[in-house]
């Protein structure tokens, strides 16, 4: 299939089952004909209102189907989705519409628009969804060309706030490329447990994109509820998730999963987002298969810079720790200090290229994380990493992160390895305190009637790391603060 095509183009040459599922809301279930027929309308109506190619429209929804009809339909008039967190304050989401001309907003009826909006969850008011999509539009000529297609927002490779600028070729790409993670035909009618956030990258081209357009039956999920949304392994007859680590904690821990006796249908898992704990993954496994399930918890890394995924482990090729095998169409490299590769077993930058890598940052300048080596174009993502001698991958810390204490340099994220290793500990953040005199502070969430003080845990980290690694302060929390995709807010002030 071309890469050239938008990602509505892309969409429609997949050649998928035209009679089968591919949304399915409460009650409400869409077919894959019926899903591309109301594009169409939807598309129809966006250019109704003089929305056309190079227009900026913001969604800011939840995982609803309104949210993704209105994904594809703005790609099929050819303006530009600015895909924006459904929950920030209005201030901000101003602000965002602002910055990035905006002329329609499609969100939520306690939202502010600086230009024209359309209401999703409320049906009485007059700029309702209902009453944008009943009224007639001239069919119009779709956009099936590539071309700069969706607007979203990221900490960035510095982890200074920043729009990233995507064409559809980024989106089809991840599409391509995780296509050759499954045997032919194998996902048809494949019904896959839609948590992750569409304002997100990989919710929105892994968990929505590449699925539709491997023929998957999307089962959407509005909002994450732990007491509820695990329950739908079973009842859905799930085949596939993808999701955060929190997430699949939250499924170990549900007694609906516990009690279950076969977990067969489950085919694949794959986590991202965040760095999974080897306890999780094990753990996960485990429960997998007691259950009859021949999937394991695979985990992947990507940034929103590729739109997210760019690697990942499969069932057949694991490595449990690893962040798996680059995908299709996409190379990793990694990056000594001198910008020289090194070879395998070195730790250095981790390097991207390939047709996943964005095209640029809105109004930033992208010198700093582009380089051309080799006659390619790299992405230096700002994390460490290495890569073993049968290829697999593997990520080490955040170059931000790293730290360095009496010129000996330190990754918190192996201190956090420690640390989860303690029979009492749940949940761990190691961060630096003092630039002047680098130290390290842990903040520690203990299990459930789990008892052990902080002197304990300071000689149990001096047990099994180098002295300049010990946490000089240990802090028990309740839980730690999360992002809405399921992070560590690593900037909540509670670490301050």
């Amino acid at each position: 299939m071309k890469k050239n095509l938008s990602i509505f183009g892309y969409l429609l040459n997949s050649n998928v089952d035209q009679n089968l599922i591919a949304l399915k809301q409460g009650n409400i279930t869409i077919t894959h004909g019926e899903f591309i027929d109301l594009i169409k309308k939807v598309a129809d109506r966006l250019s109704s209102l003089n929305i056309k190619k190079g227009d900026v429209v913001t969604i800011s929804l939840p995982n609803i189907i309104e949210g993704i009809l209105s994904f594809y339909a703005v790609n099929a008039v050819g303006a530009i989705a600015n895909m924006v967190h459904p929950s920030l304050p209005n201030f901000k989401l101003l602000e965002i519409q602002e910055s990035t001309h905006s002329k329609l907003l499609i969100g939520l009826h306690s939202q502010k628009a600086t230009g024209l909006k359309i209401v999703c969850d409320k049906k009485d008011v007059e700029n309702s969804w209902t009453n944008f999509i009943s009224q007639k539009a001239t069919a119009i000529k779709y956009n099936m060309e590539d071309s700069t297609s969706v607007y979203l927002h990221s900490g960035g490779t510095t982890d200074n706030p920043k729009t990233i600028v995507l064409s559809s070729k980024q989106f089809n790409g991840v599409a391509i490329g995780l296509k050759g993670l499954f045997k032919n035909g194998e996902t048809t009618g494949f019904k896959a447990l839609t948590v992750l956030p569409m304002f997100h990258g990989f919710g929105l081209a892994a968990g929505m994109h590449a699925t539709l357009c491997l023929g998957m039956e999307l089962i959407l999920v509005p909002k994450f509820d732990k007491s509820t949304t695990p329950a739908m392994i079973i009842s859905e007859k799930i085949n596939m998730i993808l999701g955060v680590p929190i997430i699949y904690e939250a499924i170990l821990a549900h007694p609906v999963i516990q009690n279950a006796t076969d977990l067969s249908s489950l085919k694949y898992c794959f986590v991202g987002g965040d760095k999974t704990p080897m306890d999780l993954l094990s753990r996960f496994n485990a429960m997998l298969k007691k259950k009859n399930s021949d999937a394991k918890l695979c985990e992947g890394y990507g940034l929103t810079e590729c739109v997210s995924v760019c690697a990942v482990n499969r069932n057949d090729k694991y490595r449990i720790g690893s962040i798996g095998l680059p995908i299709d169409n996409v190379t990793l490299g990694i990056l000594s200090a001198e910008n020289t590769f090194l070879e395998s077993e070195s730790i250095g930058e981790i390097c991207i290229s390939g047709d996943t890598v964005m095209d640029r940052y809105l109004s930033y300048d992208i010198s700093d994380c582009f380089m051309e080596k080799d006659g390619k174009v790299w992405l230096k993502t700002g994390d460490y990493g290495y890569r073993d001698s049968e290829g697999y991958y593997y990520f080490v810390e955040r170059k931000k992160r790293i730290v360095k204490i009496s010129g000996v340099t330190v990754f918190p994220s192996e201190v956090e390895l420690i640390l989860r290793t303690n029979y009492n500990v749940s949940n761990v953040f190691v961060k630096q305190i003092s630039k002047t005199n680098p130290r390290l502070k842990a903040f520690v969430v203990l299990k459930k009637d789990a008892y052990v003080s902080a002197e304990e845990l300071i000689e149990y980290c001096s047990a099994h790391l180098m002295k300049w690694a010990v946490p000089e302060q240990i802090v028990f929390l309740d839980a730690l603060p999360m992002t809405p995709i399921g992070k560590i807010d690593k900037k909540n002030k509670i670490f301050d």
